[in-house]
Protein backbone atom coordinates (compact mmCIF):
# COMPACT_ATOMS: atom_id res chain seq x y z
CA UNK A 1 0.00 0.00 0.00
CA UNK A 2 1.44 3.61 -0.26
CA UNK A 3 -0.28 6.44 1.32
CA UNK A 4 0.03 9.98 1.13
CA UNK A 5 -2.63 12.26 3.47
CA UNK A 6 -5.26 9.51 3.25
CA UNK A 7 -6.27 9.40 6.81
CA UNK A 8 -9.80 9.70 6.33
CA UNK A 9 -9.59 6.85 3.86
CA UNK A 10 -7.67 4.01 5.74
CA UNK A 11 -10.25 2.80 8.19
CA UNK A 12 -12.20 1.33 5.73
CA UNK A 13 -9.22 -0.13 3.75
CA UNK A 14 -7.44 -1.10 7.02
CA UNK A 15 -11.01 -3.04 8.04
CA UNK A 16 -10.99 -4.87 4.91
CA UNK A 17 -7.46 -6.10 4.79
CA UNK A 18 -8.12 -7.41 8.15
CA UNK A 19 -11.60 -9.10 7.39
CA UNK A 20 -10.30 -11.06 4.37
CA UNK A 21 -10.99 -14.51 4.77
CA UNK A 22 -7.04 -15.40 3.59
CA UNK A 23 -4.72 -13.32 6.01
CA UNK A 24 -2.01 -11.69 3.90
CA UNK A 25 1.41 -12.53 4.87
CA UNK A 26 2.33 -8.51 5.62
CA UNK A 27 1.00 -5.14 4.73
CA UNK A 28 4.01 -3.01 3.22
CA UNK A 29 3.53 0.73 3.52
CA UNK A 30 5.01 3.10 1.90
CA UNK A 31 3.97 6.70 2.87
CA UNK A 32 4.63 9.84 0.73
CA UNK A 33 5.39 12.44 3.17
CA UNK A 34 1.84 12.47 4.72
CA UNK A 35 1.07 15.65 6.75
CA UNK A 36 -1.94 14.72 8.67
CA UNK A 37 -2.46 11.62 10.91
CA UNK A 38 -1.73 8.56 8.22
CA UNK A 39 1.57 7.25 9.87
CA UNK A 40 -0.42 7.82 13.59
CA UNK A 41 -3.16 5.87 11.91
CA UNK A 42 -0.89 3.21 10.54
CA UNK A 43 0.94 2.89 13.37
CA UNK A 44 -2.21 2.27 15.62
CA UNK A 45 -3.17 0.01 13.09
CA UNK A 46 -0.26 -2.12 13.22
CA UNK A 47 -0.05 -2.44 17.19
CA UNK A 48 -3.07 -4.77 16.62
CA UNK A 49 -3.11 -6.27 13.73
CA UNK A 50 -4.10 -9.80 12.65
CA UNK A 51 -0.65 -9.85 10.30
CA UNK A 52 2.52 -8.04 9.94
CA UNK A 53 2.49 -4.17 9.31
CA UNK A 54 5.60 -2.59 8.10
CA UNK A 55 5.53 1.21 7.38
CA UNK A 56 8.08 2.98 5.87
CA UNK A 57 8.31 6.57 5.51
CA UNK A 58 10.17 8.61 2.67
CA UNK A 59 12.51 10.84 3.28
CA UNK A 60 11.80 12.95 0.43
CA UNK A 61 8.17 12.65 -1.61
CA UNK A 62 8.56 9.82 -4.44
CA UNK A 63 5.34 10.42 -6.42
CA UNK A 64 3.11 8.06 -7.16
CA UNK A 65 4.68 5.44 -9.29
CA UNK A 66 7.82 5.21 -7.64
CA UNK A 67 6.52 5.05 -4.29
CA UNK A 68 4.05 1.91 -5.56
CA UNK A 69 7.61 0.30 -7.38
CA UNK A 70 9.59 1.25 -3.69
CA UNK A 71 6.50 -0.52 -1.68
CA UNK A 72 6.70 -3.38 -4.34
CA UNK A 73 10.92 -3.79 -3.68
CA UNK A 74 9.92 -3.89 -0.12
CA UNK A 75 7.66 -6.86 -0.05
CA UNK A 76 8.77 -10.16 0.96
CA UNK A 77 6.35 -12.65 0.23
CA UNK A 78 6.06 -14.11 -3.57
CA UNK A 79 2.72 -12.82 -4.41
CA UNK A 80 2.29 -9.05 -4.25
CA UNK A 81 -1.81 -7.21 -4.18
CA UNK A 82 -1.33 -3.56 -4.59
CA UNK A 83 -4.08 -1.62 -2.66
CA UNK A 84 -4.25 2.23 -2.76
CA UNK A 85 -4.83 4.22 0.61
CA UNK A 86 -8.55 4.52 -0.43
CA UNK A 87 -9.60 0.77 -1.70
CA UNK A 88 -12.30 -0.98 -0.03
CA UNK A 89 -11.65 -5.23 -0.83
CA UNK A 90 -14.06 -7.64 -0.96
CA UNK A 91 -13.31 -9.99 1.92
CA UNK A 92 -12.17 -13.15 -0.38
CA UNK A 93 -10.07 -11.11 -2.61
CA UNK A 94 -6.83 -12.74 -1.60
CA UNK A 95 -8.58 -16.45 -1.70
CA UNK A 96 -9.71 -15.57 -5.02
CA UNK A 97 -6.45 -14.72 -6.49
CA UNK A 98 -3.83 -16.84 -4.55
CA UNK A 99 -6.24 -19.08 -5.82
CA UNK A 100 -5.74 -19.00 -9.30
CA UNK A 101 -2.04 -18.61 -8.74
CA UNK A 102 -1.76 -22.12 -7.59
CA UNK A 103 -3.60 -23.16 -10.37
CA UNK A 104 -2.06 -21.83 -13.22
CA UNK A 105 1.57 -20.54 -14.65
CA UNK A 106 0.13 -16.69 -14.86
CA UNK A 107 2.54 -14.55 -13.21
CA UNK A 108 -0.15 -11.44 -13.31
CA UNK A 109 -3.86 -11.25 -12.33
CA UNK A 110 -5.77 -8.03 -13.22
CA UNK A 111 -9.73 -8.07 -12.42
CA UNK A 112 -13.13 -5.80 -12.36
CA UNK A 113 -13.54 -3.20 -10.01
CA UNK A 114 -15.57 -0.79 -9.22
CA UNK A 115 -15.10 3.42 -8.03
CA UNK A 116 -17.67 4.47 -5.46
CA UNK A 117 -18.02 8.23 -4.61
CA UNK A 118 -18.71 9.39 -1.10
CA UNK A 119 -21.79 10.13 -1.40
CA UNK A 120 -22.36 5.87 -2.13
CA UNK A 121 -23.16 6.59 -6.10
CA UNK A 122 -21.26 3.66 -8.19
CA UNK A 123 -20.16 5.47 -11.20
CA UNK A 124 -17.82 3.18 -13.10
CA UNK A 125 -17.90 -0.16 -13.55
CA UNK A 126 -15.12 -2.01 -14.77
Amino acid sequence: MTTFNGARYLGEQLASLSSQTVKPLELVVCDDGSTDETVAILQSFSAGAPFTVRIFQNAERLGYQQNFMKAASLCKGSLIAFCDQDDIWNEDKLDVVSKYFTQSDDLLVAHDFCVVFEDGRQSILA
